[in-house]
């Protein structure tokens, strides 16, 4: 009778060591096998995986497989020595090289990982995708112009890595990578100035730059910056322009942020327009840029005298015949979902003829980027505050006149101080730099203290809270004086997230923004004065006039002197 051979069990019921038994000498069922045991989840993959390579030390998949695994397993040295060892036995293989490259990136060894990325992009020829991997990880390990050149010779081939190239940045900056992520961005600006989100970013690199003098001094030794202007800046033809959009926040937050772009325009050495468009809350309609309401041109030039030109922007979908448009607020909502665009920060060193802001950076943030040899170099920003609102942001003629009426008709020959309450908010609270709130008896503390040394004095309150009027009546009595006002009625322990009148759209915009200007004015010509630092309202009082150190008293720090570093919008907490 025949012999039938061996009964063979159904593979389903093979143990693994008879599997292992069945195909000695099969790296394609081993490696077959390793992937049915991965996609179960089963601890038998890694035998498998192990299997492979000892059939065939060579084979490309395995090794990466299993380095992963171990990995996963907590095991990465072991998962280093399996791809070493793959290394040496297949050199040509970049899958092997970039998966030790990728075990850098886990660990954070940037620069043990930047040669095998550099390797594996090599071997693997022209891959857009690849080579923006290399130069996300050339920027983490601190070569910053590789990094950049990476990704503006990938986006001259191909434009749809562009997302790719931000992410890089966006990287680079979220690992703290300060000064490459800078770099990096600019290079993208160069090639894509159209690119709304990577300005914003850049935005934030640059922010975060000013904060760190060892990334400033890389950002200019890239730029090879040591004179007393940035090199594009001083080969740009003149004359070049600053165009200074709002920012869509209260009337001072917008005067400030007005005056803090007109520090950058003196920094990179372009004439300043200001134009107030319909983001501006403070208007009316008969008046397109709503600026000339209140304020003197701050140059001769206007965004009318732009419009005919046929030069370059930044960025650059603000063309000089759009200046006067919304079309910033429609792009930005298009390509990043945020409506607010980006501060001038972002054109220090660009080489357009004129450039837009139309977003907000504090003003510790922008001195920083003055040029060795420029005047501000070492100022405080307090002190450029005081010069700029004295030589650039004067009130209109017919508005001075009024101020000296007033003021001759409230004051007399009586001294005053000046107290500002601003009615408390969630969001302002959360602004202020000590994170908390004021109280009325707060202020009483402060008030009573500096009457004390002015013995007969009135005391001119402003504030948009109406039941702050009555208290300070019932304990000042006739000492009070203030002015007739559009002013809340709720009280401060509601703490409404958004508690501003300038936000209200159901009262005329134009009256808002002439009442606070007038009493911030009429403020600055009284003998003290006390306020609320959070506040752009008592900010600007500060810096309406020279005041002597002991003659402003401010219950919050000034947000707008001492803060920086502050990431604001879609990135941020604050927009």
């Amino acid at each position: 009778m025949a012999s039938t051979g061996p009964v063979r069990p159904a593979p389903g019921r093979l143990s693994l060591k008879q599997q292992w038994a069945t195909w000695p000498g099969s790296a394609t069922a081993a490696l077959a096998h390793a992937k049915a045991h991965l996609a179960q989840g089963s601890a038998a993959s890694e035998l498998w995986l192990t299997r492979t390579l000892a059939c065939d030390p060579g084979q490309p998949e395995a090794p990466v497989l299993l380095a992963s695994l171990l990995v996963q397993a907590g095991r990465s040295d072991a998962g280093r020595r399996v791809l070493r060892r793959a290394a040496a036995m297949t050199p040509a293989l970049w899958s092997v090289w970039m998966s030790m490259a990728t075990l850098g990136w886990r660990s954070e060894a940037y620069r043990e990982a930047l040669p095998f990325n550099r390797r594996g992009v090599i071997l693997r020829g022209p891959d857009p995708a690849m080579q923006m991997q290399l130069g996300i990880l050339e920027a983490l390990a601190g070569s910053a112009q590789n990094a950049r050149r990476l990704a503006t010779d990938v986006l001259a081939r191909d434009s749809s890595q562009l997302q790719a190239a931000i992410d890089a940045g966006v990287i680079a900056l979220s690992k703290n990578r300060v000064a490459a992520a800078a770099i990096l961005l600019e290079g993208i600006l160069d090639r894509r100035p159209e690119a709304a989100e990577a300005a914003l970013v850049l935005k934030h690199a640059r922010i975060a730059a000013s904060q760190a003098p060892e990334d400033m001094n890389e950002i200019r030794r890239d730029w090879r910056s040591a004179g007393r202007l940035h090199p594009r800046d001083a080969q740009r033809p003149q004359p070049s322009y600053l165009v200074i959009r709002g920012y869509g926040c209260g009337f001072w937050g917008e005067v400030l942020n007005t005056a803090i772009n007109l520090a950058l325009a003196d920094i990179m050495g372009r004439t300043p327009v200001v134009y107030w468009g319909g983001e501006v809350r403070y208007r009316h309609l008969q008046q397109p840029n709503a600026w000339d309401l209140y304020f003197e041109p701050v140059s001769p030039t206007t965004v009318d005298d732009l419009a005919p030109l046929e030069t370059t922007s930044f960025p650059s979908y603000w063309k000089p015949s759009a200046l006067t448009t919304m079309e910033h607020l429609g792009t930005f909502a298009q390509q990043i979902g945020h409506v607010s665009g980006v501060t001038g920060l972002v054109a220090v060193n660009r080489p357009e003829t004129i450039v837009v802001s139309d977003g907000y950076a504090d003003m510790n943030d922008v001195l920083p980027w003055a040029a060795p040899g420029h005047r501000w170099a070492s100022a405080r920003a307090l002190d450029v505050f005081r010069e700029i609102f004295a030589r650039l942001i004067r009130p209109q003629a017919s508005l001075r006149a009024e101020l000296d009426r007033q003021a001759s008709q409230l004051f007399g020959s009586r001294p005053h101080v000046a107290v500002h309450v601003r009615a408390q908010s969630k969001g302002k609270n959360e602004e202020a730099l000590e994170g908390g709130g004021v109280s009325l008896p707060g202020y009483f503390r402060h008030v009573d203290r500096v009457l004390a040394g002015l013995p007969g004095a009135g005391v001119f309150l402003l504030t948009d809270l109406d039941h702050a009027v009555e208290a300070f009546r019932q304990r000042y009595g006739d000492r009070i004086v203030t002015l007739e006002r559009l002013r809340l009625i709720q009280p401060d322990e509601h703490l409404p997230e958004v508690s501003d009148l300038g936000f209200d759209k159901s009262l005329d915009g134009y009256r808002l923004g002439l009442e606070v200007l007038v009493d911030a004015h009429l403020a600055a010509r009284c003998e003290r004065f006390v306020g609320d630092g959070a506040s752009g309202v008592s900010a600007a009082i500060t810096m309406l006039k020279p005041w002597g150190d002991d003659h402003v008293s401010l219950l919050r720090r000034n947000v707008f002197t001492e803060r920086g570093g502050r990431i604001a919008g879609p990135f941020g907490k604050s927009g």
